[in-house]
C-alpha cells in the first residue's frame, strides 16, 4: 500500500497521524509482552488432547477452497458449517482437523484436535505450519493460532 493510503486508513481507524517512517520502524522493534493465561478448556477431552485453531480473515473463493481441501487433504463432511475433516499420525502422535467457514465471508479457521504421545512435539508445528501457510497461499490472511485446551 502506498503512503497516502497507509495515512488513510490509519486516520480512519482512529490512529491520528501516521509517524515517520523511522519512528514506524522503531515500533516495530518494541517487544510487548502478552499476557498469558490458561487455555480454554471446551470440552472434557482426554488430558493429552490439545486443541488449536488457526483464524484466517478473508474469503476463500471456489478455486481457493477447492485448493486448500486439497492441500489440507480434506474429506466432505456433510455438515454446512464444516467443509471438510481429515486426520494423519505423525511422530507418535495422533492429529485430526477440519476446515469451517465463520460468518459469510468473513472469516475461515482450521481446527486442530492433537492427541499427544511419547515422541518429540515438533510433529505439532510442522502440522501447524503446513495448515496456515496451506490457506494463506489461497489469499485469506492467518490472524493468529489460539490454543483452547
Amino acid at each position: 500500500m502506498s503512503r497516502q493510503e497507509a495515512v488513510r486508513a490509519f486516520k480512519l481507524l482512529g490512529g491520528g497521524g501516521l509517524p515517520e517512517e523511522a519512528g514506524l520502524r522503531t515500533l516495530f522493534q518494541e517487544r510487548r509482552p502478552l499476557p498469558t493465561t490458561a487455555p480454554l478448556n471446551l470440552g472434557n477431552g482426554s488430558a493429552k488432547a490439545r486443541r488449536y485453531r488457526i483464524l484466517f480473515a478473508g474469503e476463500l473463493g471456489e478455486t481457493g477452497l477447492a485448493n486448500a481441501s486439497t492441500a489440507l487433504r480434506l474429506e466432505p463432511t456433510g455438515d454446512s458449517r464444516v467443509v471438510g475433516t481429515a486426520s494423519a499420525n505423525a511422530g507418535g502422535h495422533g492429529f485430526t482437523w477440519e476446515l469451517r467457514r465463520i460468518g459469510a465471508g468473513i472469516a475461515w479457521c482450521v481446527d486442530v484436535t492433537a492427541r499427544l504421545g511419547s515422541g518429540p512435539i515438533t510433529a505439532l508445528g510442522a502440522l501447524l505450519h503446513h495448515h496456515r501457510q496451506a490457506v494463506r497461499e489461497q489469499g485469506p490472511i492467518p490472524v493468529t493460532v489460539e490454543r483452547f485446551a
